[in-house]
């Protein structure tokens, strides 16, 4: 016959008494069986739990660069080069941009339609900073610096 408790540390203890034609080895056959399921179970859980918390900070590193991505001012567009006593300016979108480094867009005349890739700054450090220009008003949004023209 086959008995088995349960001890303190949640261990079962399986004890033996007389061996008859191969019944006891089934019983404790399926008392390992139901240990192994229980285990892979648990296993399982663990690792649908591991791997949701893997998703969750995908997901969150995804927003995260988003986020920093589209924070990035910078446009690849058509513009019109506007030139005046004031600066030298590109026309976006019914807005004037001044341009902080004049090099870029040199070689276009006022009025030159071109593709060009620039970013909004706050502060000029461009060859725009020391230029000479007249004291009339021209309303733009700020300084750009090209980065590219196609």
């Amino acid at each position: 016959m086959i008995s088995h408790k349960q001890n303190n540390d949640s261990r079962k203890e399986i004890k033996f008494e007389g061996i008859n034609n191969g019944i006891y080895l089934v019983k404790v056959i399926e008392v390992a069986n139901y240990h192994i399921k229980k285990f892979i179970v648990e296993k399982n859980l663990k690792n649908i739990i591991n791997m949701r918390n893997s998703n969750f900070i995908f997901a969150i590193l995804f927003l995260f660069s988003t986020i920093l991505s589209s924070c990035k001012k910078e446009s690849n567009q058509q513009v019109k080069v506007v030139r005046d006593c004031t600066g030298t300016y590109l026309h976006w979108e019914g807005k004037d941009y001044k341009v902080c480094n004049l090099e870029k867009v040199s070689p276009f005349p006022d009025g030159t339609t071109i593709t060009a890739t620039f970013t909004k700054t706050n502060n000029c450090n461009g060859s725009a900073k020391n230029a000479i220009v007249c004291f009339m008003l021209h309303d733009n949004e700020g300084w750009i610096e090209v980065n590219n023209i196609k």
